[in-house]
């Protein structure tokens, strides 16, 4: 009976050992879940923060992207409106210097046409009465120069070139053909070359105002022999000197009109592939950094959230 005491004494010992043992391994467990838990839950938050720094960063990687392409559009908008503001300004020159080398052979003809029918005023030019239309042209003549100075500013090199410039206000001789009879005739109307384009209007304009006023005063068959004989000696030579000047002046605003084509063309295509560059670019880092580092932050969240209750 005492051994069978003693057996059951121990155990019953044992058994409270084994129950010491289980609720020490229990509580150590719950400790390292618990330092577990901690560990997982630093770990968590430092990845958060870390993809929340990466998103910060893509974010304002896109914000400065769009800020560029936004730049190039406002770029090529500018440059755009730039260029029809030029091409406007050269049409104007076009149409204004065709219309003054119409207005140029027109006056020569319609005072050689009034001097000759001074007499019968029954006579009509373009449907018009002929003194009427003689003063109209000598009207447009005489507002020629402020026309062509507010269409060809000095200023305006940059659009039109040295070469317009030197032609109205320096030199027209040399911008025109090289022979012999139309250099002596542009020597001749421009007094060796000293005048540009401007000058010559004026000139021309004082020839016709002064041949009126002399055939006006003695409008017989003698004055009008000499009205002829001065419009083949000095004022034929004038006229075929500025319809040349204004030819070439028409040609060369074509070729600028050409080459500004080119230039502006070569410009808005850069502009253009810079902002396909740049909206491709924002695309693909939207794509594939930004949005699948959101999708990442969520499924861990997600992860996370389906953890943490257990613990």
């Amino acid at each position: 009976i005492l051994q069978f005491k003693s057996y059951l004494q121990e155990s019953v010992e044992s058994i409270r050992l084994m129950q010491s043992l289980d609720h020490i391994m229990q509580k150590k467990t719950n400790f390292e879940d618990e330092q577990d838990s901690i560990k997982f839950k630093k770990r968590t938050t430092a990845s958060f923060k870390e993809s929340k720094r990466h998103i910060f960063v893509l974010l304002f990687s896109t914000f400065i992207l769009f800020l560029l392409i936004l730049s190039l559009f406002v770029a090529s908008d500018v440059q755009s409106l730039k260029s029809i503001s030029r091409f406007k300004t050269i049409d104007k020159g076009v149409s204004l210097v065709t219309l003054l080398n119409y207005q140029i052979f027109l006056l020569a003809g319609n005072f050689l046409y009034w001097a000759t029918f001074y007499n019968q005023p029954e006579m009509m030019f373009r449907n018009t009465d002929i003194k009427s239309q003689l003063d109209a042209n000598l009207k447009f003549l005489q507002l020629a120069n402020s026309k062509l100075i507010d269409a060809f500013p000095k200023e305006g090199a940059a659009i039109y070139g040295d070469n317009v410039n030197q032609l109205l206000f320096t030199d027209v001789c040399s911008y025109l053909a090289s022979t012999t009879a139309l250099q002596n005739a542009c020597a001749t109307a421009t007094g060796g070359n000293v005048l540009g384009l401007l000058g010559l209007n004026e000139n021309y304009f004082d020839m016709v105002n002064t041949r009126i006023y002399k055939f006006e005063s003695d409008p017989s068959s003698a004055s009008l022999s000499v009205a002829l004989d001065y419009y083949t000696a000095r004022m034929g030579g004038t006229v075929s000197t500025s319809i040349n000047a204004y030819t070439y002046l028409r040609t060369e605003l074509y070729d600028v009109f050409i080459a500004r084509i080119q230039d502006e063309t070569a410009i808005l295509t850069k502009l253009f592939i810079g902002m396909c560059f740049g909206f491709l670019l924002a695309t693909v880092l939207l794509k594939f950094f930004m949005l699948d580092r959101v999708r990442l932050i969520a499924n861990m969240k997600n992860k996370v959230l389906r953890i943490l209750p257990y613990n």
